[in-house]
């Protein structure tokens, strides 16, 4: 017998239904069928599965169906390629939230919701501990919300955050108030309510420390940022603050720069599919790359880049998959003895590592060069 739960949204069984009429024509788009070559877990075939068990009232009853449903990393890359700009993640999130209601979601994606509620994020240490090295006043350039993986795990990060605004005039103080994990894991993992809660939580706390609507908001990580900027909205949470990511905010700054030599060679730039396609960026970071570097910047058409498999959950639900599509793009990624591999996302970074490609963070690469370390080129 079949386990009953609540319908997906109207929008989200009418987006599905999109899919199942369309000739498969984001068919090739899919960085993830692209890494399987399963029919399945291609655009059509994950919306279809959400369209079949909408339409029946059901959870998926095998573990196949329950898996296509998380077999997006969310980049955006389909809608690139639909004449409906199809939210494909929106809709396939709405269909996880709905798997876990009735018990039927993959075991690495429920445990993401037992870690919420141990911890108030993924990460193994207490975020509010690791915030403490930055108390401190408000400063007048706003607030940097750092996020909880480079305050668990690359917290020289923010630090190069730190100098590089301090060195355009316009220095951050960082958000140490609880929450310091966005909550993104809890959307992509289907705990929609929880998510609903963590966002409004969120919001209030940056509103309280940024100086309310006036206030302003930088934030680190490209994913973060599009989980305020886009999902937020998405559950009815109005965070009522300008928000920036880091790239915007620095080369919004770029003019006060002190006179540096740029580094030699090339910067090969990753587009985060955060940045490119969930919020529409790729000109600042080139910006802030033209100016580090003397030979400028290579890199791939921004809303067409392929994903590297860190987003969606993937890392932790399909694993092999996550690491099949990192191993794609870095082979997209060719870069000389005297370039340097950037991007703007940590979780990127740290995933194409895993894989052994070299990324460098663009954060410290500008924070270096206005810093004047620019005799040399910065590894890994």
């Amino acid at each position: 017998m079949s386990t009953r739960l609540p319908l997906v949204p109207q929008t989200a069984a009418a987006a599905s239904r999109l899919c199942v009429y369309c000739p498969k024509m984001c068919r090739f788009s899919c960085p993830v069928s692209e890494a399987t070559r399963s029919e399945t877990v291609t655009p059509w075939g994950k919306m279809t599965m959400l369209a079949l068990t909408a339409a029946a009232g059901r959870a998926p009853t095998v573990p196949e169906e329950a898996e296509a449903l998380y077999a997006c990393s969310g980049c955006l890359r389909c809608q690139t390629y639909c004449t409906h700009e199809n939210d494909v993640p929106a809709a396939l999130y709405a269909g996880r939230a709905a798997a876990v209601r009735a018990g039927v979601a993959p075991a690495a994606a429920v445990s993401v919701g037992a870690a919420f509620r141990a911890r108030g994020s993924l990460e193994a240490i207490d975020l509010q501990s690791a915030a403490t090295r930055w108390t401190g006043p408000r400063k007048r350039g706003g607030v940097l919300f750092a996020g909880c993986e480079a305050l668990a795990r690359e917290p020289h990060t923010i630090d190069a955050m730190l100098s590089a605004t301090k060195a355009l005039g316009v220095p951050l103080s960082v958000h140490t108030a609880a929450p310091l994990c966005c909550g993104r894991p809890l959307l992509e993992a289907g705990f929609a309510e929880a998510f609903a809660a963590r966002a409004e939580r969120v919001a209030t706390s940056l509103r309280t420390h940024a100086g309310g609507r006036a206030g302003r908001v930088v934030v680190l990580e490209p994913r973060c940022a599009e989980t305020m900027v886009r999902h937020y909205a998405s559950v009815g949470v109005e965070l009522a603050l300008t928000v920036n990511t880091a790239t915007t905010f620095l080369a919004q700054h770029l003019p006060a720069a002190p006179d540096r030599s740029p580094f030699p060679g090339h910067a090969v730039y990753h587009d985060a599919c955060a940045l490119a396609r969930g919020l529409a960026e790729t000109e600042a970071p080139r910006e802030l790359l033209k100016a580090a570097f003397a030979g400028g910047v290579h890199a791939p058409e921004g809303s067409d880049v392929l994903c590297c498999g860190a987003g969606g959950l993937m890392p932790r639900t399909l694993p092999l998959v996550a690491a099949g599509m990192a191993r794609r793009l870095a082979q997209t990624l060719p870069a000389g003895a005297d370039d340097m591999v950037v991007s703007a996302s940590g979780a990127c970074r740290r995933h194409l590592a895993d894989v052994g490609t070299s990324v460098v963070d663009l954060v410290a690469v500008v924070s270096r060069w206005l810093a004047g370390g620019n005799k040399g080129v910065m590894h890994g």
